[in-house]
């Protein structure tokens, strides 16, 4: 599978108003690992958190490294690539 996005990609993202975060969503979040924002997908959805994790398995820092995003972090959805 080829990746969504590259390194320094730029996107475009929603913030979830209305909608709920759904299990496929790529999303931008805060996290306290460095470098502090992500962008990944949402696998798995328990309560308010939210496993993420990247499309290149061997190399991506994701939720198999840090654990579950607490839904309150989520910056918002990416709509749009540039």
């Amino acid at each position: 599978m080829v990746p969504y996005l590259a390194e320094r990609d730029e996107v475009v993202t929603l913030p979830y108003f209305f909608g709920k975060p759904k299990i496929g969503d790529v999303i931008v979040f805060k996290h306290i690992v460095p470098p502090f924002i992500f962008c990944k997908r949402i696998k798995k959805i328990i309560n308010d958190e939210i496993w993420v994790e990247g499309e290149n398995k061997k190399e991506s820092i994701d939720s198999r490294k840090f654990g579950f995003v607490k839904r309150k972090n989520i910056i918002g959805k990416v709509i749009i690539k540039l």
